[in-house]
């Protein structure tokens, strides 16, 4: 039963229209009615809401902390959390950084993107623990963009120009898709994808050429 709903829910998925993915919403939250602790499904339920016309941040955070209240070291679903407060609340969950601290995973790439969140919870809190917890990004894992990119904000900011443009320089070596900025709308994304989600929001390895200058 789950494998079918699990294709349903994908094919209901591609192309991105609200309905259809409002439909997919309803179809898994009846699933997860029935089987309240089945992770996998939750965290596709959150992919599904977070694209266009969805996207509720109370939605998001609710789903989130339903994962977190029987496995509170779930990276993804901190991701989440980390996700409705920098993109949909302007960084305003003041707890967010004490819940990120909870995070557990064996996988350098999820650790990376944990310290990624971090860094913005502290960007306009505290500089110095923003910039430490870029590098430590980076030491985890330096194969994503959006940690470089963010480094090199900060680095411009203080006048160390010598050191922003390495960042650009790796963050530039590390984008696998690079897609003009004019063609945003068309790009062929996967609605239904975790990777997908993290990749857009956490990675940055495919990316528009407006971000890379």
């Amino acid at each position: 039963m789950k494998k079918i709903i699990e294709t349903q829910i994908r094919t209901l998925s591609k192309g991105g229209d609200y309905t259809h993915l409002e439909k997919a919403e309803t179809i898994l939250l009846e699933y997860l009615n029935k089987h309240p602790k089945d992770t996998e499904s939750w965290l596709l339920l959150l992919r599904i809401e977070c694209n266009p016309g969805l996207d509720d941040a109370d939605k998001i955070t609710h789903y989130a902390s339903h994962i977190l209240s029987y496995e509170p070291s779930n990276p993804h679903a901190l991701l989440f959390l980390s996700y409705a407060d920098y993109y949909l609340r302007n960084s305003s969950d003041d707890e967010l950084y004490n819940r990120l601290c909870l995070a557990k995973a064996e996988d350098r790439e999820i650790l990376a993107m944990i310290e990624l969140a971090k860094a913005r919870y502290f960007r306009y809190r505290n500089v110095s623990k923003c910039e430490n917890a870029l590098k430590k990004s980076i030491e985890y894992y330096p194969y994503h963009v959006m940690h470089l990119q963010m480094l090199r904000e900060l680095y411009l900011e203080q006048n160390k120009n010598d050191l922003a443009q390495k960042c650009l320089e790796y963050a530039t070596q590390n984008v696998k898709t690079l897609l003009r900025s004019e063609e945003v709308g068309r790009w062929d994304l996967d609605h239904a994808s975790l990777e997908s989600f993290l990749d857009q929001y956490f990675k940055g390895t495919m990316i528009s050429d407006f971000i890379i200058q």
